[in-house]
C-alpha cells in the first residue's frame, strides 16, 4: 500500500486537552453489537452506564505499533486520599474498564472499546506540605483500531450515571454530609 494523498494544516481553532472523562465497567460484548468502531465512528453501542471522574492533568495517547495495533494510555491525578476513594480504586484495579473521553472541542472518543483497559493506581502522600497528596490513575489497553469517535454519547447507548461514585471520588472538599455533596453534584440518588 502506498500513500495516495497529503494533509493540509487545519483551521486555527484547535484546542488540546480533555474536558470530561467517563468510566464504565468493561463488558465483553460481541463485536457485532459495537457498530462503526472499525470505521472510526461508533453509531450504536449496547446500553452502558458510565460515570464521570474529575481530576487533574488528564492525558490520553495512542501509539501505533509495528504489528498494527494501538496501545492506548490514559493518565489522571485524583486529589486527596480517603477510605471511600481507596475502596473504589481497589475495585477499579480488579476490573477492566472502558473510557469515554470528551476533548475541549466537544468531541467524544472511546478507549478500550473491544478489549477494555487495565487500571493501575499509585497513592502519593508526598514528602512535604506542598507535595501532591492523592492518586495517580493510569489506564492501559491495546486495540486493533484507534479509539473511535462518537457523535452523541446518549444516542449511541451510553447513559450517564455519574454521581454516586464519580463526583464523590475526585472531591477534595469535605461536605457536611453525603446529601450536601450529592446536592453540590446536582444529582439525585
Amino acid at each position: 500500500m502506498s500513500l495516495t494523498r497529503g494533509r493540509s494544516e487545519p483551521c486555527k481553532n484547535n484546542a488540546g486537552g480533555i474536558k470530561n472523562v467517563y468510566l464504565a465497567t468493561f463488558v465483553d460484548y460481541d463485536v457485532s453489537q459495537i457498530v462503526g468502531y472499525r470505521n472510526q465512528t461508533v453509531t450504536s453501542f449496547p446500553t452502558t452506564q458510565i460515570y464521570k471522574y474529575e481530576g487533574q492533568n488528564k492525558d490520553f495517547s495512542e501509539t501505533l505499533s509495528e504489528d498494527g495495533s494501538y496501545t492506548q494510555e490514559f493518565r489522571m491525578r485524583l486529589i486527596s486520599q480517603d477510605l471511600g476513594t481507596a475502596q473504589l480504586l481497589s475495585l477499579l484495579v480488579k476490573n477492566k474498564v472502558r473510557i469515554v473521553i470528551e476533548d475541549r472541542l466537544g468531541l467524544f472518543r472511546v478507549g478500550g472499546i473491544v478489549n477494555g483497559m487495565d487500571a493501575e493506581i499509585t497513592a502519593n502522600l508526598g514528602g512535604s506540605r506542598v507535595d501532591f497528596n492523592g492518586y495517580d490513575l493510569t489506564l492501559t489497553g491495546s486495540e486493533e483500531f484507534q479509539a473511535p469517535f462518537i457523535a452523541d454519547i446518549s444516542s449511541v447507548g451510553f447513559t450517564d450515571g455519574t454521581v454516586e461514585l464519580g463526583c464523590l471520588l475526585a472531591s477534595s472538599d469535605k461536605p457536611a454530609s453525603l446529601s450536601n455533596k450529592v446536592a453540590d453534584c446536582n444529582v439525585v440518588l
